[in-house]
């Protein structure tokens, strides 16, 4: 059985694993060093951005990696990646107390 995780690499799980209590199993699942539940709820931080739905969230945390490096970048940073546009990388730059 494989933990989808949207990265490169899918976790495997062991028959080991399916003993464990539910929820285990995601918190050692991780995506570039950040557990996956920590990734869904940093998603669902930036979905709460006017123009960011679910993909764009993934797309900005793939690209990123994490908030303190989104919190680092400027607006032609942002504007890189496919979707963003200046009016949305200025939203998240404001979103995140970053005068742009």
């Amino acid at each position: 059985m494989k933990v989808s995780t949207k990265s490169q690499n899918p976790i495997t799980v062991t028959a080991d694993d399916r003993e464990r209590p539910s929820g285990v199993i995601e918190s050692l699942a991780t995506t570039e060093g950040i557990s996956v539940e920590v990734r869904r709820i940093q998603s669902s931080m930036l979905q709460a951005i006017p123009g960011l739905g679910p993909d764009k969230a993934d797309a900005i945390l793939t690209h990123f990696g994490n908030f303190q490096r989104i919190a680092s970048a400027d607006l032609n940073a942002l504007i890189q990646i496919s979707g963003i546009g200046p009016v949305t990388a200025t939203r998240i730059l404001w979103a995140l107390g970053i005068q742009p």
